[in-house]
């Protein structure tokens, strides 16, 4: 009877309190919605906000600084109280290591505090002959975990021809990682994870298609700042087994050359052979690897003044210099953007994608046409 009596009483106190519990529900869910609604319109609001003056006042320095620059180019000697000084176009003049601007005031002293030029504290080996300025930036020693050609996610058209595949669509993933054990403006080493994965997200069955891994180790030398020579080893897998099995090892020597143009922008170019040995299936020839990676890879990289447009194009010739794979990578970043490191892409490509996983076993190459649509993290230039 005590059970009974116990039972009843709190069925009849969650009956009664239901209702106070749904009120009082409904108030805390309407503070908690209005507080955090307010609380993330005010982050959005002023992230936004501050990633547009971080541009506005990149643009107006860069705009500053050419416009210091046009005015200092025309310049004419003038004799004065005390000695020679330059004068600009703009009404800008220089004197004993300070510029001076149009009514008196200092726009840059290169003096230090004994008065003496800055210009001339520096020893001879730092002075750049082509800049005609001093380099004060002291050669940095970096190490760590950073992003390897760039990470991204991508959806798109991929024709099927030959393959297995039910639809002419799917997804791909990149990752790149790399750690670098020692790396400053003239000398690097590191080691580097790369993955390319195939989601087939557009048809059931088996949505991993199939994976790319490859791991690898670099040296790379500056013999100046617009020229790098890399070296590396590089093992390139889809983890198959027998007859489906992919595996490319690989030495590579990659140059680049840099071409800096006006303010931060610049266009590169780049070139990469590899020697070593593909495996395809159980058949371990040398060709191998020049019929499915190619003898070669060239391409050219170019960025904006601010970064907010960058295009990779590539081309690699394979299957014996009979077909050549190419690819266009474009990335674009809206001045709107909150994270300076992402970019929207679109990728367009022929020839060669995977490494024929799709195939059933032979050397019967199908290159494909692909063009996909996504969003990509720190793009670079790598071959």
């Amino acid at each position: 009877m005590k059970r009974l009596l116990l039972t009843f009483s709190l069925l009849l106190m969650a009956c009664c309190s239901a209702p106070a519990q749904n009120v009082v529900g409904e108030i805390i869910n309407d503070v908690l919605n209005d507080v955090v609604s307010e609380a993330l319109d005010d982050a959005f609001d002023g992230a936004f906000e501050k990633a547009r003056e971080r541009r506005l006042k990149r643009r107006a320095e860069r705009e500053a600084r050419r416009a210091a620059e046009d005015s200092l180019k025309v310049v004419i000697y003038q004799e004065g109280e005390d000695g020679y000084y330059y004068v600009g176009d703009s009404g800008y003049y220089y004197k004993d290591g300070v510029i001076f601007g149009p009514d008196g005031e200092v726009f840059y002293d290169g003096r230090d505090d004994s008065g003496e030029e800055e210009f001339y504290d520096g020893p001879e080996d730092e002075y750049d002959e082509e800049d005609e300025n001093w380099d004060y930036e002291i050669p940095e020693y970096r190490h760590g975990l950073g992003v390897y050609g760039g990470h991204y996610y991508m959806t798109g058209y991929s024709n099927k021809t030959g393959t297995s595949r039910q639809t002419n669509f799917n997804d791909k993933f990149h990752l790149g990682i790399k750690y670098s054990f020692y790396e400053d403006d003239d000398f690097g080493f590191l080691v580097k994870y790369e993955q390319n994965t195939f989601w087939e997200s557009y048809q059931g069955g088996y949505p991993i298609s199939e994976s790319v891994y490859a791991p690898g180790v670099e040296l790379f030398f500056r013999p100046n700042p617009d020229l790098k020579l890399v070296i590396g080893y590089e093992s390139r897998t889809n983890g198959g087994d027998g007859d489906y099995l992919r595996k490319m090892n690989f030495a590579r020597i990659s140059l680049y050359r840099y071409f800096p143009l006006r303010d931060e922008s610049f266009f590169s170019m780049g070139f990469q052979t590899y020697l070593g040995a593909g495996f395809v299936g159980e058949d371990r020839s040398l060709e191998n690897l020049y019929l499915y990676k190619g003898y070669f890879t060239a391409g050219a990289w170019y960025q904006t003044p601010d970064s907010n447009f960058k295009i990779r194009v590539t081309a690699t010739p394979y299957d014996h210099l009979r077909r050549c794979g190419v690819e266009v990578n474009m990335y674009y970043r809206p001045y709107y953007s909150i994270l300076d490191n992402v970019y929207f892409m679109i990728q367009y490509g022929y020839g060669l994608e995977q490494m024929q996983q799709y195939l059933p076993a032979g050397n019967d190459l199908l290159p494909q046409h692909y063009i996909r649509f996504g969003i990509s993290f720190c793009p670079e230039f790598t071959l």
